[in-house]
């Protein structure tokens, strides 16, 4: 976990009919942006429900990484508790990607 996440500083919903995004700070002192692709154009396509970063091409692996991460950090609730209700759909949603590509 290299780039492990040390606090969620920002989210915001997409206005494409249920993107979500994630904004977060790592460890290596990078920003990195989490883009959970729920838009109305993907409905029905492999591209639906699946997190992507700026920085990286997220490995099998990384999936259930970030998704740890992020578990951790919703559990601790940092005074950013108003972006945490984004939190959980991007866990759900790196545990499915990491399943998925594992299987």
């Amino acid at each position: 976990m290299a780039n492990a996440i040390s606090e969620v500083i920002d989210g915001a919903a997409a206005a494409d009919g249920g993107s979500l995004l994630l904004i977060v700070a790592r460890r290596d002192g990078q920003n990195e942006t989490l883009f959970l692709n729920r838009s109305i154009a993907s409905r029905g396509t492999s591209e639906h429900d699946i997190v992507t970063s700026d920085k990286r091409e997220l490995s099998p692996a990384e999936y259930i990484d970030v998704a740890l991460e992020l578990e951790h950090l919703w559990n601790l609730r940092p005074g950013t508790a108003h972006l945490f209700d984004l939190v959980p759909e991007f866990i759900t949603s790196l545990r499915k990607q990491g399943m998925n590509a594992s299987a």
